[in-house]
Parts: structure tokens; C-alpha cells; sequence
């Protein structure tokens, strides 16, 4: 489906305006008026009204996705000065400066800024893998970089 370029506020105000001067001609002249020409004017009258009714519902939805986009951005911030990369995986590191919790995912971080765990593969326990967009890891690596820093940190 092809997207369609929203409307500017000024242009659903600019309909609303039109469409409450149809209904004040409507109430002021409707005894004068043809019932032809009023009938052209009442679905004149519901067009623009449902026109920009649509018009405000994309609106909506344009809003609505931009809010997502700033809490995905928000939820990436909270993260970004606490995961490191350390071997092939993403840690968040505590207080002490050591990797802590669960690997996530490399290329989900540096492509989308998402925090994505990595899981034990199926059908091969020596992979982690990530859920989200598939990346693989292996198992030891990732999960030999805590105890080394354990060892040595």
C-alpha cells in the first residue's frame, strides 16, 4: 500500500471551516435552497466532515508511532552507557565494572539500539542465538567472558 503523504493541521482546520460555513448556510438559507442543490450541499457537507475524520485518524497513528519511537530511543539511552561489548556479545556492567546478566545481541544493539538476550539454540546446545534476528554465537564464548572476569577482575 502506498503511503500517503498526511495532511498539515492547517488543511484539516481549513476543512472543518468550510464545512461549519455549509452547515451555517445550510441552517441560514435551507427554506431558499433547491432540494437539488441542497442535497449537493449536505453530501458536500458529509464528505468534508468524513474526509477529515480520516484525515484525523492518520494523524493519530503518524503520533502514536512517533510516541513509540521515543520510548524505544528513551529505553536505548537507558542502556547505552551501561552495555559493553565484550568478546561477541553485549553485557551490562555493574558498579564494580563487570560484565553482569545475560549476553544480548551485537548486531541488535548496533543496528536498532534493542537489547535482545541471547538463548541456547535447539537443536545445537554448544549456540546462543539471538530471538529476534537470528545472529549466532558460540555458547562458550559467552558465556566464558563472565567467569573470566571473574577470575581475573
Amino acid at each position: 500500500m502506498a503511503e500517503r503523504t498526511p495532511v498539515s493541521i492547517a488543511d484539516l482546520v481549513s476543512n472543518l471551516e468550510t464545512a461549519a460555513k455549509i452547515a451555517r448556510m445550510l441552517s441560514d438559507k435551507y427554506l431558499t435552497l433547491e432540494v437539488g442543490e441542497l442535497n449537493t450541499k449536505f453530501n458536500e457537507l458529509v464528505n468534508l466532515i468524513n474526509g477529515t475524520k480520516i484525515e484525523v485518524l492518520e494523524f493519530q497513528n503518524i503520533i502514536s508511532g512517533k510516541n513509540r519511537q521515543i520510548a524505544e530511543l528513551e529505553s536505548a539511552l537507558k542502556f547505552k552507557d551501561k552495555l559493553v561489548c565484550i568478546g561477541d556479545a553485549y553485557f551490562e556492567m555493574d558498579a564494580k565494572g563487570k560484565p553482569t546478566g545475560h549476553a544480548n545481541c551485537v548486531k541488535c544493539w548496533e543496528n536498532t539500539y534493542k537489547k535482545r538476550k541471547l538463548v541456547v539454540k535447539t537443536d545445537d546446545a554448544n549456540v546462543k542465538m539471538c530471538a529476534t534476528c537470528g545472529q549466532t554465537y558460540s555458547r562458550a564464548e559467552t558465556e566464558n567472558i563472565k567467569k573470566k572476569f571473574r577470575l581475573f577482575g
